[in-house]
Order: structure tokens, then sequence, then C-alpha cells
């Protein structure tokens, strides 16, 4: 019983699994429902389109255009340019670049840079907002760099790069004019691309370059805490410069007013000035509040070159001048006056060579000083002008006028009608070292000086042609030591010195040379107290008797310890 139970289970078995077998075989595989899109996600071909994503941009960046406005600003397109560079130093494509309007040119994989007529340019703009200024985005496959202004479309492009490329944005630290629309092509008018330069250097207070190039402005520029410059070690002396040249063009206000700012390193060249103006010609440069600095500046042509400027408020006290060459003023080289705690000159010269004949047409007046607070003077240099240097009291206000306290150290002149003109108001003056060779005038202290004006001056060489060496017709206190004093000219009658006025007067330790009779002449006017003393006087007088002329009986007017040579014939 037991074995026919078992004969029957193992049929059984034996006829299902027959039958699985046989159902096996008859069934066709059925792929998955999925398969296709299986595929899909998986296939990483080239011309899929799901690889022309902003996260794989470096792989299939080859494909694209980039497309700008044809409208865009030199700084747009610098920044297409400077994207282009980029892409194939990191990947060797050479991407092509259209603007907008070329219809050929259109593409599925398009960058596009700022505002173009692509809709999706359009869509992009809406996700901007004074505190999201610019983007880096996706819409419909185009990837798009747009901003608010052209400066922040250039920060969408340095973020593209940076994150998709390595681009490394530099640090300038300081704002190009070129960045801000300047061509620097001598022919159109910069004025509102160094204007927009100066705007943002006030916003961030970085300084502004001006690269090589000739950039006409119209109108002032104003450097209130800014500093602009072109090259720091230009060649600012030289007959052919290197320097950025700037071309002034309206002559009734400044080219430059510095506001406490600074600048250097440019070639100014003025054009339509000449003696003869028929309008109110203002400074080239005007340094207007206090700290104000200009350096290493050459300046062609101008009415008046350099000067302070004050109207009753801010004074352009410890304003800073130094490396300046001016070149043909018409009317005044460097007029400083005004100024309140220490102003500083340095290394500046006057250059008039263009006139026809001695100091015909020729700068009026080289350097001009009023009112001045214990200023700074070294190495001042003038060629050529009617007055070197000019003393004259200036309106501090209210009608309230002053002069000049300073001290002047190793400065000249040479060809000048007169070297210093100590003129109207009270001074203070120290002149220490230089040369002073002009046709008339050597040191002229006037009779419109104040009763109190003080001069010493010590160490200089004086030498004259037609007139005095040392003229002294006021002050208070004129004290002249340790001189070469000459008049050089024996066809003419003035003496080298020459007494008129002055409370005291002290000639001391000089070596006084004359080609004329007398070598000092004090002159009966004379109602102050002079020493004469320890000079050492050449003469070609053949008598000492007329060497010093005017002798005073008294304790008024002291004469003595004098070393004199006659009959000599100076050379």
């Amino acid at each position: 019983m037991k074995t026919k139970k078992l004969l029957c289970l193992l049929i059984a078995t034996v006829l299902l699994t027959t039958c699985l077998l046989t159902a096996g075989c008859d069934k066709t595989p059925t792929p998955p429902e999925n398969e296709d899109n299986e595929t899909a996600d998986t296939d990483h071909s080239q011309n899929s389109e799901n690889n022309y994503t902003l996260g794989n941009i470096k792989n299939t960046v080859a494909d694209y255009i980039m497309i700008r406005s044809e409208k865009a600003t030199k700084l747009v397109k610098n920044a297409v340019i400077l994207a282009r560079t980029t892409i194939k130093e990191a990947t060797e494509a050479e991407i092509e670049v259209a603007e907008d309007w070329v219809e050929d040119m259109k593409s599925d994989h398009e960058i596009l840079v700022g505002e173009t007529n692509r809709p999706e340019s359009a869509e992009a703009m809406k996700l901007l907002s004074d505190s999201n200024p610019y983007t880096v985005t996706q819409i419909n496959g185009k990837i798009c760099l747009v901003g608010l202004d052209e400066y922040s479309v250039r920060r969408a492009v340095y973020e593209f790069l940076a994150v998709y490329f390595g681009y490394e944005v530099p640090n300038y630290n300081y704002h190009n004019v070129i960045d801000y629309g300047a061509e620097g092509d001598g022919v159109r008018d910069e004025t509102e691309s160094f204007r927009a330069a100066v705007a943002a250097a006030e916003a961030d207070g970085l300084p502004i370059y001006v690269p090589a190039g000739t950039y006409i402005i119209s109108d002032t520029i104003e450097l209130n805490q800014v500093t602009l410059y072109g090259y720091h070690s230009g060649a600012w002396t030289a007959d052919d410069s290197d320097l950025p040249v700037i071309v002034q063009t309206n002559l009734e206000s400044p080219v430059f007013d510095v506001v406490a700012g600074s600048l250097s390193g440019l070639l100014i060249d003025v054009k339509g000035a000449s003696k003869e103006m028929d309008v109110t010609t203002a400074e080239t440069v005007r340094l207007s509040n206090a700290g104000a600095r200009v350096s290493n500046l050459k300046i062609y042509n101008p009415y008046i070159g350099i000067s302070t400027f004050y109207d009753g408020g801010a004074n352009p006290g410890r304003c800073f001048i130094e490396n300046i060459f001016i070149v043909n003023a018409y009317k005044i080289g460097v007029n400083v006056h005004s100024t309140w705690d220490v102003a500083t000159l340095c290394n500046i010269e006057v250059w008039c060579p263009h006139t026809g004949g001695a100091n015909k047409n020729s700068c009026e007046v080289a350097f001009k000083f009023g009112k001045n607070d214990d200023l700074r003077a070294v190495n001042l240099f003038t060629f050529n002008a009617k007055i070197g240097f000019l003393f004259e009291e200036s309106d501090v206000g209210g009608g309230v006028y002053e002069g000049c306290w300073g001290s002047f150290t190793n400065c000249s002149t040479d060809l000048c009608e007169t070297g210093l003109k100590v003129d109207k108001g009270q001074h203070a003056l120290t002149v220490v070292g230089g040369t002073y060779w002009n046709h008339f005038f050597g040191l002229d202290v006037t009779s419109q000086t104040s009763p109190l004006t003080r001069v010493t001056m010590t160490g200089c060489e004086l030498k004259t042609n037609g007139a005095h060496a040392v003229n002294v017709s006021g002050g208070q206190m004129i004290t002249v030591t340790g001189c070469n004093i000459s008049r050089t000219q024996s066809d003419h009658s003035a003496v080298p010195v020459s007494i008129k006025g002055g409370s005291g007067v002290t000639l001391s330790g000089n070596t006084i040379c004359a080609n004329g009779t007398a070598a000092i002449e004090i002159t009966p006017s004379f109602k102050g107290a002079a020493s004469i003393t320890g000079n050492t006087i050449i003469t070609s007088s053949s008598s000492p008797d007329f060497v010093i002329s005017g002798k005073a009986s008294g304790d008024r007017i002291v004469i003595e310890s004098n070393a004199i040579l006659t009959n000599y014939k100076y050379e």
C-alpha cells in the first residue's frame, strides 16, 4: 500500500516538472517597461541635452556660442574677450563670439553676456535687484551672465569663469579709466569716463590708474579724497615724455581740482592759452583743501599752472607740490596762497623758452606766494620769467590781507628780470643757498612792503647785468650774509647793492664785485640803521673812498672791517 502511494507521488512530480519546463521554453522575454528611460538616464554621449548644464559646461563648452549685445560697452566687450581667452586656456576650445543681431549665429547652446535681445536675457534680468546686482543662471538651456550695469555684468563674467573654469579674479586694488569707457585716442571727450572712475573710487576708496594714451578733458575733474595717477616713475622732465597725456580744452575752469586727494604721473597739455586771453582763465591744477598733493607732473602751455584756492571755507594748508616741470606758462607758473599749517614745495621748475628776445612774452611770475604759514620750499628753479619769485599779500577773507612766512632752500633763477621781489604785505622769509642770475634785480625789497617785513638771505649768489643785485627800499629787518654779489656790465651805472629804505639792514661777510665806481650805495633818503661789516669788495674804482657811497656819521650806520680791492675789472 505504501509502495503504491510513493509510486503515484513520483509520477505526479515527474509530470509537473515536465509541464513547467515546457512552459518556460514557449515564453518570450519581455523587456522592462522602463528600459528606454534607463538607457536615456545612463547615456553620456556628447549629443545628450542633459549634458548641457552649468555643471557640465567645461565638458561641452566647445559647442557654445558667446553672444553679446551690439550696444555692449567697451567694458563688456573686454569681459567677453577675457571669457573667450580664459575658456581656451582651460579647455583648448575656441568658442565663437557674435553680436545678438547676427541671425545665422543663433544656436540652442549660447552664453549670453549682458542684456541681449534673447528672451532668456530678459528673464534673467528679472532676478536682479539692488541687493543682487548680478547673476549667473541657465534658462531654456542658455547660460545668462547679466547685471544691473556694465560693472555688474563684468562681475557675473568673473564669477562664471572662476566657478567653472578656475579663473582667479585679479585683485587690482585700483580702477582703470579704460574700464569706464575712456579710449585715450586723443579724439573723443573723456570727461564723463574720468568722472565715472572717480565716482567708483570715491565709493570704495581705491585709486584710479590712467594708462598710456591721450585723453581730452573739457571740464573739471574733482578729486575728493581720491588718488588719480599715471606713471609714478615717468620721465616728467624729458622733452620726449612717456607720461599719459591729458589735454585741457576748457580754460575757464581747472582740469583737475584736488580736494584733499592726489594727482600724479601725468603730462597736461593746455590748448588755447595766450597772454591776450579774453576769458577769465583758471589755473590748470587747483588745490582746494587741506593735504592735497600733486607730484610728478609735466604741464605744457598753461595760463596759470598750479594754484591753491580759498573761498573762506577749508584752506589748502599742508598741501604738497613736488616734482613738477611747467613749460611755457603765460601768467603764473605756481601760485601758493591762503595756506595754514605748513605747505611744502619741492623740486619744481618753471621753464619759459618760448620768448623772442629777453623776457618777451615770457611768464609774468614763475612762483607767486601770498598768505602762507611756515611754507617750506626746496629746489625751485625758473628760467626766463619776468619775476622768478614774487611775494605779495593775499586776501584771507573779510578784506584781511596777509603775507608769506616761509623758508626757501637751494632755489634759483636764471635770465629773469627780477629774481626775488618782496612786495606788498608783511612777510617773514629765510632764503638759504641758490643762485639768482638776472637782468636787473636779484633781491628787490620794495617800498610797498610792510614796515614789519623780515628777510634773511644767506649763502646765495646774486648776479645782475643792468640794475642792483640787492635792492632794499623797505622792510624791518633785511639781512644779507655770506653771499656772492655782483653786477657785471660796466656800461650801466647801477651799483651791486643799493640801500634806500628799511628799519634795519645788515650786510656782512659777503663778497661784492662791481664793474662800476661804487659797490654799495646808501641813499640820502635812508632813515634806518645799517651795519656793513666784514665784506670783501672787488671794484674797478681807482680809490677806496668811492667804493661805499653815502657814508653817515654817528651810530645809525656802521661801516667797518671791509676789505677792498680797487682797479680790478671783473670778468
